[in-house]
């Protein structure tokens, strides 16, 4: 059930969507904080603050030559959220 969240087509174009509505104008922690509360209601850890803006940067550097990495960044690091048990699962 993972790698199919993980691989499907429709998870992306929602990773994609989830992106474009946090916007890459804001600064990357305000897109990460919009994100978990988009994701989650909730605001991110600590832990998960500085591996959401790490991820982000690397991210970023592997879509340079992108038209426009930092979206293409910030939308895999929302199919990463959507790709969490705490998403996927209710408690």
């Amino acid at each position: 059930q993972s790698l199919a969240l993980l691989n499907n087509p429709f998870v992306h174009e929602q990773s994609a969507a989830l992106a474009k509505r946090i916007g890459t104008k804001l600064e990357p922690k305000e897109q990460v904080i919009r994100a978990w509360r988009l994701a989650f209601g909730r605001d991110p850890r600590d832990a998960e603050m500085t591996a959401a803006l790490a991820h982000l940067e690397k991210q970023s550097k592997a879509f340079a030559k992108r038209p426009d990495p930092a979206l293409d960044a910030l939308a895999s690091l929302c199919h990463v959220l959507l790709n969490t048990n705490e998403f996927i699962y209710v408690d």
